[in-house]
């Protein structure tokens, strides 16, 4: 492998030059292969009007008919992007890299963040169940007011907040209680720098505490990795982001390694550390590896891993049919399916399976619908009121050595087929810490569990607020239909854990078969008895855990 260095192609840090994303593709087409690129340590500024436009869509991300990438790898082969620790700095709504269509390709050694948070922190002076008044860093966070409305300047824009969480100032831990229960607001300047937002607030903030104030549309990830194989993103570390952390999409055997979500402490932030989700795996196949990796302070769940589902619009014939993306922030994929692909019909009332038949051409008609020709014949009974999953994008996953610290919602999603290993890590989710789901009805996220194991964890205090299929520190949920007597997700084992929790439900699981619950040690604070809910399932055993410093107590078997 041959050594090519930015500087000899003048891409050099700290610079102004507007010319930076063009030498950068000047350097990737010149040396498609077989190459590693070095990049000199300091910032490199990208620019929405400098960068490379394209028309792409990104998984779970609000539509955008053109999006800006700062750096955008394409079509390359045994390529390795050391970036030495350089600075990746965005400047407006932009991705600042993107790698595409290549195989054998690494990014390493790198940060990314943004001259303008897309998301603003404020401490909370006063508080009642009308009123907060909050302190804003205006040079920090930019804003102004119009309207009874607080908004956020970023590059010439106003966003307008749309959400905001509190955060315990002692510990930087979304705090207890308190996830999604801030209300919608009025806005008015009672101070230099000082905000007054006068709301119904059910759950009255602390002062002293740290407000995140979310806003800014979800359209630009920190990386964007599509259509690639075998890709390594090691020690890369993501302070900012206009959307999603990183979105891997449509690609196979993918490693992310010593990735850390973190607020940029020496650049004034204490707990904003992205927009949205951290690691979003959405349409890949092969094998995932997430390992020692650290997530702290982002607006979403660090990790979900997961298929998009869609629906039939019309059948025509016995091998053609007209599919549709049913959720907004999954639609417009040129490559949901390629000829060989295995495609599952699926019956959402209980998601059991009428059959599967292999694809032979895919074409996309418009961003929500899409033309499927299939080798097989439709199965029999499959019908328009059927959804579609690409299996052949299911990946199997391996979750190991990693941080999830406190951030809104949920620890690891997951909903593949395929062998799901979640070991050794630690858990301080505010949410559940693991959750597995996918459904065909609202989010169109699919994935059918059926060999999971989750093992020598441990979990701290987690499920602490309430947020959407949160019902469990662990928790499962197909999203079927209440009556319906199918196991969906199965072969869950969940062994030799350390649970350090108050009063929260350890697991709650529901339509599911074949689960182990057995050989944990649970530290039982509270007054509650240490709980497992079962809702509308079989062949389970929970047997040989431990209820430590409480030793009267046992662990109650709640069915539903």
């Amino acid at each position: 492998m041959r050594t090519v260095y930015a500087r000899d192609y003048g891409i050099l840090p700290d610079g102004s030059d507007a010319s930076l994303t063009r030498q950068i593709c000047k350097m990737a087409e010149e040396n498609p292969s077989n190459v590693r690129f070095v990049l000199e340590p300091g910032t490199y500024h990208f620019y929405p009007e400098d960068a490379v436009k394209r028309a792409v869509s990104v998984s779970n991300s609000d539509q955008a008919e053109i999006r800006c990438f700062g750096v955008f790898l394409e079509d390359l082969e045994n390529v390795s992007l050391d970036c030495q620790g350089a600075v990746f700095c965005f400047h407006g709504d932009m991705t600042p890299l993107a790698v595409s269509g290549c195989s054998r390709v690494e990014v390493k050694n790198l940060k990314i963040t943004s001259a303008i948070p897309h998301g603003a922190e404020s401490l909370i002076l006063q508080a009642s169940e009308e009123v907060v008044e909050i302190r804003i860093n205006r040079g920090k966070f930019p804003y102004c007011i119009a309207d009874e409305k607080l908004y956020f300047l970023q590059e010439g824009q106003k966003e307008p907040i749309f959400a905001a969480m509190e955060f315990d100032a002692d510990t930087n831990r979304v705090r207890s209680g308190a996830g999604d229960t801030f209300p919608q607001v009025k806005a008015y300047e009672s101070g230099e720098n000082t905000v007054r937002l006068e709301g119904n607030f059910r759950v009255v903030p602390t002062p002293g505490n740290l407000l995140a104030l979310r806003h800014g549309k979800r359209v630009h990830p920190g990386m964007l990795v599509q259509d690639s194989e075998d890709v390594l993103v090691e020690n890369v570390t993501i302070y900012q982001t206009a959307g999603l952390g990183i979105v891997f999409q449509f690609s196979r055997n993918i490693t992310a390694r010593g990735i850390e979500f973190t607020a940029d402490h020496t650049d004034g932030c204490r707990i904003i550390s992205g927009h949205d989700d951290g690691l979003h795996f959405s349409n890949n196949g092969g094998h995932i590896t997430i390992e020692n990796c650290r997530f702290r302070g982002l607006m979403d769940d660090p990790v979900n891993v997961h298929g998009t589902a869609a629906g039939i619009r019309q059948i025509s014939g016995s091998r053609r049919l007209t599919g549709v993306y049913c959720h907004s922030q999954s639609a417009g994929f040129e490559r949901w399916a390629k000829p060989g692909d295995v495609i599952a019909f699926l019956r959402p009332q209980d998601r059991s399976l009428a059959g599967t038949a292999r694809a032979l051409s895919y074409r996309l008609i418009t961003p929500a619908e899409f033309e499927l020709e299939l080798e097989d014949d439709i199965p029999e009974g499959a019908d328009t009121l059927c959804s579609l999953e690409n299996l052949t994008n299911t990946p199997s996953v391996l979750c190991r050595n990693n941080y999830f610290g406190s951030c809104r919602a949920r620890g690891i999603l997951v909903t593949t087929p395929g062998r799901v290993q979640i070991e050794d890590n630690i858990f301080e989710s505010s949410g559940s810490a693991v959750t597995i789901t996918g459904d065909v009805r609202e989010w169109y996220e699919s994935g059918t569990c059926t060999d999971v194991s989750v093992r020598r964890n441990q979990f701290l205090n987690c499920c602490t607020s309430v947020y959407q299929f949160c019902d469990g520190v662990i928790h499962i949920e197909p999203s079927v239909d209440a009556q319906s007597d199918k196991m969906v997700h199965r072969n869950i084992r969940i062994e030799n854990n350390l649970f350090a929790e108050g009063e929260e439900t350890l697991l709650f699981a529901d339509h599911t078969g074949k689960i182990q619950f057995c050989g944990n040690s649970i530290f039982a604070g509270g007054a509650a008895v240490p709980r497992v809910v079962l809702q509308k399932c079989r062949d389970v055993r929970v047997e040989g855990n431990d209820i430590i410093n409480f030793p009267d107590r046992y662990l109650q078997t709640e069915r539903r």
